[in-house]
């Protein structure tokens, strides 16, 4: 994923050498692939893995290289320029689905008129491998890949009722999405709609019908939380992969919903005017999620497991960076997970958060580089050997003794393999595999022969003149899935 140094930049001040920061941000975790020079512009091809979508943004980037290089992070205004507080909101939002969009907001903005966007946001947008389409659309995207947020901008004269719904899909019911593909729906695909229709694939893609055109003047911003299965079933079903859906599908921040909506409003005002419809709808039932679960790092069992002394004072200012909210009572440190890591810390059986993925976030940002490469130590001694183990190695070191070499064959073979060996047929029917993942290995073996002749075969065709192989495994006689130990020989060529 490329994202601007230059874009970063702007929440924080940073070195003049790019490598430096480079170099941080793989040794925590963030591999830099590559440094890519883009018009005067400094792209890093970051590895952010499927466990952190907190840093596919420049904002959530741009938090761990303040925590990083110990400078203090700015976050970008989204106090409205312009706000309209009118009786009534902009539209009526029913949550249906709750366990599909735990959270919905709306806000609207009127009076705007759509255009090309500035040459700053066309080139910031362009450094990201997005194509610039107009302003408000543009809005949208910005603050995507500025928060980490997906956004859709509907035109709100074209929704009909004033009504957003999120439900399932109908069946039956169709839908023309953005880039003019007709897609059919199902009770799996979660959809927004209005009072008569679906006019968006919830945190997929939007629909033709209500798109931002140049003859919009009234703009309902979309941000909301969707299921994070709900959107990778609904995207694979209708083969489709948005910038929006790649990140629900990892698990998006579902508190940053209503504070991305009012920066992508902000935006919008000051580049193709008008203002701001307040207030917000914001349809919220994430109680159930257990957003800001507590858990506990105790710092004696850290430094122990990371066999290193790792500075309270550091490490707490550190865990405030990334928005843990540590609080110290002795020697243990209490913590919250934030919402924009939630998913990453996904808690037990027992409802507690695993103290190893604490620890691994404490010893990322120390640096694994700064802990020393140790021997684990030992612990009890295993139990004996059984007399069936020690039976099969004696029986392997008397036939190595006598200068045989042990081959190991697979387990099963072709039925043809069985009709090569006529006394095979008085063990009964063989046991077919079900799902075998090739005809060549449809049985299993009744016999260690069957194998161990045909790696005769394969070295003698190799020009190896002189064979002597032995094989000791489990036979499936009778044709029931009951495994019985043999041993096998096979000798031949040479002298003696």
């Amino acid at each position: 994923m490329k994202l601007s140094l230059t874009w970063i930049g702007d929440y924080l001040d940073l070195p003049d050498d790019s490598r430096e920061v480079a170099d941080r941000l793989t040794a925590a975790g963030l591999a830099v692939e590559e440094i890519v020079d883009y018009d005067g512009d400094t792209l890093f091809d970051v590895d952010v893995t499927t466990n952190r979508p907190d840093c596919m943004n420049h904002l959530g980037l741009a938090r761990e290289v303040a925590v990083l290089l110990d400078q203090p992070l700015r976050r970008p205004s989204t106090e409205p320029v312009s706000v309209h507080r009118g009786p009534g909101q902009p539209v009526e939002v029913v949550i249906e689905d709750r366990e599909g969009c735990p959270r919905y907001v709306a806000l609207g903005v009127r009076g705007v008129k759509v255009g090309p966007s500035p040459a700053w946001l066309v080139r910031r947008l362009e450094s990201v491998g997005v194509r610039p389409i107009n302003n408000i659309v543009d809005v949208t995207n910005y603050v995507l890949w500025e928060t980490g947020q997906p956004l859709h901008a509907f035109d709100r004269k074209t929704l009909r009722g004033g009504k957003i719904i999120v439900r399932s899909g109908g069946a039956g019911e169709t839908l023309v999405t953005l880039d003019g593909e007709r897609r059919e729906l199902d009770v799996e695909t979660l959809v927004i709609a209005d009072a008569d229709r679906a006019i968006a694939l919830a945190g997929i893609m939007g629909g033709a019908a209500t798109e931002v055109t140049d003859a919009t003047v009234e703009v309902l911003i979309e941000s909301a939380h969707f299921d994070r299965s709900r959107v990778r079933r609904g995207a694979r079903r209708l083969g489709l992969s948005t910038d929006a859906s790649h990140r629900f599908e990892r698990g998006s921040d579902p508190l940053g919903c209503l504070e991305a909506a009012v920066r992508a409003a902000r935006l919008m005002v000051e580049l193709a005017g008008g203002e701001v419809v307040a207030p917000a709808v914001d349809e919220c039932h994430t109680d159930s999620m257990g957003l800001g679960r507590p858990a506990e790092l105790d710092l004696e069992r850290l430094n122990r497991f990371a066999g290193a002394q790792i500075p309270p004072a550091d490490l707490e200012r550190w865990l405030e960076g990334l928005g843990f909210e540590p609080e110290r009572v002795g020697g243990i440190l209490g913590v919250k997970i934030p919402s924009w890591r939630h998913f990453d810390f996904e808690p037990d059986d027992s409802g507690r958060v695993e103290p190893a993925d604490l620890y691994e976030e404490a010893m990322r940002i120390h640096g694994f580089e700064r802990i020393a490469s140790t021997l684990p130590a030992l612990g009890e001694p295993d139990s004996g050997s059984s007399a069936s183990y020690k039976l099969r190695q004696r029986v392997r070191s008397l036939l190595a003794a006598a200068g045989l070499s042990e081959a190991i064959s697979f387990s099963f073979h072709a039925a043809a393999d069985s009709r090569r060996w006529p006394a095979l047929a008085s063990q009964g029917k063989p046991l077919a595999l079900a799902n075998p993942i090739s005809q060549q290995y449809a049985e299993m073996r009744r016999s260690l022969l069957t194998g161990l002749v045909e790696t005769a075969r394969y070295n003698q065709r190799r020009g190896a003149d002189r064979i002597r192989f032995f094989e000791l495994g489990s036979v499936f006689p009778g044709g029931q899935a009951e495994e019985v130990e043999r041993v096998a020989l096979v000798a031949g060529g040479g002298s003696g």
